[in-house]
This record gives C-alpha cells, sequence and structure tokens, in this order.
C-alpha cells in the first residue's frame, strides 16, 4: 500500500491541475520534457558514435548511430500484466504502473502486484458502497469484504410489478391492471378481480379481438368472448387482427405440390391448380409424401414412402428431416401387459425383469408362506428363491444332499434314517456311541461306524492339508475329496482344498466346506475369519454376527434362526 500510495503521489504531482511541470505527452505516450527536448531527426543528423545521437529521453528509447546517421530508438514496452493498473513511461522515472479499482468487481481494489483483490477490513462500514439494493457489504471474520444476496421483493401476486427502492432498500409493490386481461383489475393483496363497474363502457378494454365486455350482475365486468376467425378454407391461416379491427385469412403453403392457395365460395381447402410443364415444378420439400408427377399438365401425387416391415419390438416412420425411414424401439422401458418385446431385449412383458419387476401385473403372488412344492419350477413363497434354491426345501428328498443336521430329530435327506441312525451323521461326535446303520453292500462285514477308530495316524481327515495329501489318512476306504470329512455335502459339495471348485456361484473357495469338530481345526480356512458350527453341520462357516446376525442366519436356512455371538454359528 506504500507504494501504491507512492505511485499515485508522484502521477498526482506530475499531472495535476494547477501544478507546473517540464513535461509534456509525446505521440508515441511517453512524458517528455517541454524545454529543450525536441529531439533529434534521425534524417539529418549525422554522427560517429552514439552518443552523439542520445537525446536524453529515455521513453523514446536508446538512439543508435547506424551507418553514420541516427537511428531512433525502440521506445519501452509498459506492461506490469496486472489487468487493473494503467502502465506508461514517465521521463526520469521509467515505467509507471497506476492502480484503478473502478475495473475491479465490487469489494475488490486493485493491488498493482497481484491485480484486483478483496478489500481487507476490520469493521462492515470499510466494505459498505451506499447502495442498499445491490445487497448488504460486511466485514467477514476472515478480515475480508463479503456481499450478500440483494433483497428479494417478490409478494407472490402475478399483477404487481415489485422493484427495490432506494436509499434504505424498501420493497416497492405497484398493480398493474394490464397483467389481468379485460374486465379485471389489480389488487395488491389478492391479485387479479374482477372489476367494479357501473356500465359496460366501464368494462371495454378498447380492444376489438377480445370481444365486447359488459357489467355483470353485483357492478363487476364479465369478459367478452374472443372472436373466432374461420373463412372455412383449410390452407388459409385465419387470425384477429387488431390494427384492422377485423379477421384476417392469409394463404398457407399447406397446398400440394403444383397447387396454390386461393380459395373461392365452396372450396372447402381452397388449393387450386396450376398447370405444370415438368415432375420438378410438382415436387414439393417432403420425401415421406411419394414422388409427385406432372401428368397431362397436372401435378399427381405420389404414394407415400413405405417403410416396410420391421421387427416386432420396432416401429418405423418417416421423418423429413431425417430425409426418409426412421426405426426406433417401440417404447424405451418394457410396456408389461402388451406381449410385446418393447425394447428390443429379447424379453416380453414379465419376462424382462428389470423393467417390470415392479409392475403389478407381474408381482408374485405368494401362494404359501413357504416353498411348499420343490420340484414345480414356482416361487410358492415369493423370496426369489425357487424349488432346491430356498432353504426351505432342505428336507425335500428330491433337494437332499445328505442328513446336514445330525440332532432335529427329522430326516433331512428322504431316506428314512433320522440323525444318527443316518450313516450321513456317522463322524459326527454326538452320534459317536451309536450303530451308525447298516453297511454299504460292497462293504465286507459290518463294522462300528460310531465312535472314531484309531485307524492310522488320525481318526478323520480334517483340514485342507488332510484333503490334499492323497492318503486315506482315517483309512475308511474314501481318499481326500471322496471323503465325507472333506467334502460334507456329497456329492456335489465343494471340497475342503483351498480351491474354488464352483467358480461360478459367487462363493469364496472352502465355505461350509471343511468338516471340524472345534475352532482350531478351522484356523486359516478360506479367506473368512471362520468357526466351527457344531450344533448343526459340524464344518467350518463364517462369523454369523459378522455378516447380519439374526436375520443372515433366517435368510439361509431353516431351523437356524439365532446367531449365538459368543460362539459365531447359527443355532436352533
Amino acid at each position: 500500500m506504500i507504494a501504491r500510495a507512492l505511485v499515485l503521489g508522484t502521477t498526482l504531482a506530475l499531472v495535476g491541475c494547477g501544478v507546473r511541470t517540464a513535461l509534456d505527452v509525446a505521440p508515441d505516450g511517453s512524458v517528455m520534457p517541454r524545454d529543450g527536448g525536441a529531439g533529434l531527426d534521425a534524417a539529418t543528423v549525422t554522427c560517429r558514435t552514439d552518443g552523439q545521437c542520445d537525446d536524453r529521453r529515455e521513453c523514446n528509447g536508446v538512439e543508435l548511430c547506424i551507418g553514420g546517421r541516427c537511428a531512433p530508438g525502440e521506445p519501452p514496452r509498459c506492461d506490469d500484466s496486472t489487468e487493473c493498473t494503467h502502465d506508461q513511461c514517465v521521463e526520469g522515472m521509467g515505467c509507471v504502473s497506476v492502480p484503478d479499482d473502478s475495473v475491479c468487481p465490487r469489494l475488490m481494489a486493485c493491488d498493482p502486484t497481484f491485480g484486483c483483490s478483496p478489500i481487507r477490513c476490520t469493521s462492515d462500514e470499510e466494505c459498505q458502497d451506499g447502495v442498499a439494493c445491490n445487497g448488504f457489504e460486511g466485514c467477514a471474520p476472515s478480515g475480508l469484504c463479503t456481499l450478500s444476496s440483494p433483497p428479494s421483493c417478490d409478494d407472490g401476486v402475478e399483477c404487481t410489478v415489485e422493484r427495490c427502492a432506494e436509499p434504505d432498500g424498501a420493497c416497492e409493490s405497484i398493480p398493474d391492471d394490464t397483467l389481468c386481461g379485460a374486465g379485471r383489475t389489480c389488487d395488491p393483496a389478492r391479485g387479479c378481480v374482477a372489476a367494479r363497474c357501473g356500465s359496460d363502457a366501464d368494462c371495454d378494454d378498447r380492444l376489438f379481438c377480445t370481444g365486447q365486455e359488459r357489467c355483470g350482475p353485483g357492478g363487476t365486468c364479465v369478459a367478452g368472448t374472443p372472436i373466432a376467425c374461420a373463412d372455412g378454407a383449410a390452407c388459409t391461416d385465419d387470425v384477429c387482427d387488431e390494427g384492422a379491427r377485423a379477421c384476417v385469412s392469409r394463404p398457407s403453403t399447406r397446398c400440394p405440390a403444383g397447387e396454390i392457395c386461393s380459395p373461392v365460395p365452396g372450396d372447402a381447402d381452397g388449393c387450386r391448380v396450376v398447370p405444370c410443364m415438368g415432375d420438378a415444378q410438382c415436387r414439393d420439400a417432403s420425401v415421406c409424401n411419394g414422388e409427385e408427377r406432372c401428368v397431362a399438365a397436372r401435378c399427381v401425387r405420389g404414394a407415400p414412402l413405405d417403410c416396410g416391415p420391421v421387427a416386432e419390438c420396432q416401429v418405423a416412420t418417416c421423418s423429413d428431416a431425417e430425409g426418409g425411414c426412421v426405426v426406433v424401439p417401440r417404447a424405451e422401458r418394457e410396456i408389461c401387459t402388451n406381449g410385446l418385446d418393447d425394447d428390443c431385449d429379447e424379453q416380453r412383458d414379465c419376462e424382462d425383469e428389470p423393467d417390470c419387476r415392479a409392475h403389478p401385473a407381474c408381482a408374485c403372488r405368494p401362494s404359501s408362506r413357504s416353498e411348499v412344492r420343490c420340484g414345480d419350477g414356482v416361487d410358492d413363497d415369493c423370496d426369489e428363491r425357487i424349488d432346491c434354491d430356498d432353504p426351505d426345501c432342505a428336507p425335500a428328498p428330491a433337494c437332499a444332499r445328505g442328513e446336514l443336521f445330525c440332532a432335529d430329530l427329522r430326516d433331512d435327506d428322504g431316506d428314512g434314517l433320522v440323525d444318527c441312525a443316518d450313516p450321513d451323521c456317522a463322524r459326527d461326535p454326538r452320534c459317536g456311541a451309536r450303530d451308525a446303520g447298516p453297511p454299504p453292500l460292497d462293504a465286507g462285514a459290518p463294522r462300528d461306524a460310531g465312535r472314531p477308530r484309531d485307524a492310522g495316524p488320525v481318526a478323520n481327515e480334517l483340514g485342507i492339508a488332510a484333503c490334499t495329501n492323497g492318503v486315506d489318512d482315517d483309512r475308511d476306504g474314501r481318499t481326500d475329496c471322496s471323503d465325507r470329512d472333506c467334502r460334507p455335502f456329497l456329492p456335489d459339495g465343494e471340497c475342503c482344498n483351498g480351491i474354488d471348485d464352483e467358480p461360478g456361484d459367487d462363493t469364496p473357495a472352502d465355505v461350509f466346506t471343511c468338516r471340524c469338530f472345534d475352532d482350531s481345526t478351522c484356523a486359516g480356512v478360506s479367506e473368512f475369519d471362520q468357526v466351527c458350527w457344531r450344533s448343526a453341520f459340524s464344518v467350518c462357516a463364517p462369523r454369523c454376527n459378522f455378516f447380519g446376525g439374526d436375520a443372515w442366519c433366517r435368510s439361509l436356512m431353516v431351523g437356524l434362526p439365532r446367531c449365538n455371538v459368543s460362539t459365531g454359528e447359527c443355532v436352533p
């Protein structure tokens, strides 16, 4: 700011009114001395050195001696690249930049270095411009002037003209009857209302085309009936002309090629044939109405352009703007009830699930509270799970994958054997003291499949290492993935092998896959933190409290509605 004040003070001292100065402004914009500074005529002054050419003026550049004659110098370019300063050369001072606040936006001042910058302040008064209707200027906590929005004077009345009045910024609403129409007046509070009258003359709006206004019962004006203009010819544009105070009919260009609009009494369309000499005289600007021809000196209309057969989901129309036929889908979205593929996605009506899922005609109507028919291909309970994909069908023989629960008193796989009586539960610790039932026909002499026998290094094949070593660790005649310890849900379930055997099912490897009898067996299995679900399957599975708790358990399997947050397993 000190530098700015110095520049301004110097400039005012040089050019101020009443101050004598020995400077004058040269045609090139520089400031030069009045006394003796006439400069050198380069065309007449001869020289031997540059010093002989120097005219002692810096604002017209440095003169040089070239070829024995003085050559004029190039004036310095004074430009500080700041948009809000006026730059000029002053003799004895060189380039001077004078700030000009008037070129800056409101609440900004010209800084010679940074350009237009916010005005710094300590109080609101330093920011105010004395104009109320352009918003309140105040000093923000940051120490910079800020601007609020101008006052809004909208009073919500459609027939008033609002404005902000200086000097106090008060809003004014001025009624304007012309905004209300004939026979009505503007009430500043109620808007347009019927005008009061004593005779029809009080209601006359002096306009011909609005009809005759009259003073109705109760002393209020009644609007007239607008003049209807129609001459009966289809090719004319009929309008009410206020200037002529009459109806005017203007010919249009709607007649076919080779005809002009020239109505005569009794002619409904008003078009009159003009004799032609060739087809060119008959052609119009439309390709959609066919090709016109000149036949026997008369223009003959062509056959409309046939856009031909299209697919069921498409509609073909002719567009003059596009220059011919345009084929588009019948609709942007499936209509859902017309039996057609409207949006060309090869799905009709309710088959188009993204578009029609929420349509009443496509809504699922449950026939029962659970999936009671597990082989009919119908979602009986409308939970978006059909037949064996629905946990409700787990006990159904058609969906059985073995005795899944060994303590639920149910025949889960429909083979007539319940819980521990089913060989599928032979390895379950809760069934250790029971006979696992008759052995398979090819298994030789019957053996007790209850308590795990010491048949080798381990009693069960547990964990990824035991299920991928190619050894029948528990000597039960089944190796690795053919052993129920490694593939609890035989025959098509996942195997406890560290590999996602079914990559298309969106389930990570080894979830509900590895047999276990305590949490230690599940350490390092799959990418999830898994625990041993001992109350149900005796397999490693995710912690239910990490996946939604009770709600997740209910959606996962019927019979396991609760999440035990201490053990992490779904329980009955």
